[in-house]
């Protein structure tokens, strides 16, 4: 997994910042925590397996996603297996 982030840190241009998170929730976590520190996305595009998705930058405010991620997983899992 590939996660490419453009942007701005406090007033300094980074044109491409590229990671290889292990997991999405990483990659996600990774960029909130940046913001938390000042950095400003313009774009992050996540690239797994010649799959090439841009995510919202809005969704990207700081706040940790781990909790409601984790809570989305179970709430399918839960689905899927009829509970």
């Amino acid at each position: 997994m590939l996660l490419q982030v453009s942007g701005f840190m406090r007033g300094y241009d980074c044109p491409n910042l590229v990671v290889w998170p292990e997991t999405i929730e990483g990659a996600c976590e990774f960029v909130n925590h940046m913001r938390q520190w000042g950095f400003v996305p313009t774009r992050v595009q996540l690239q797994d397996k010649g799959l090439n998705m841009d995510l919202p930058i809005e969704i990207f405010d700081g706040q940790s996603f781990l909790e409601p991620m984790h809570q989305l997983q179970n709430d399918w899992r839960k689905l899927i297996e009829g509970d």
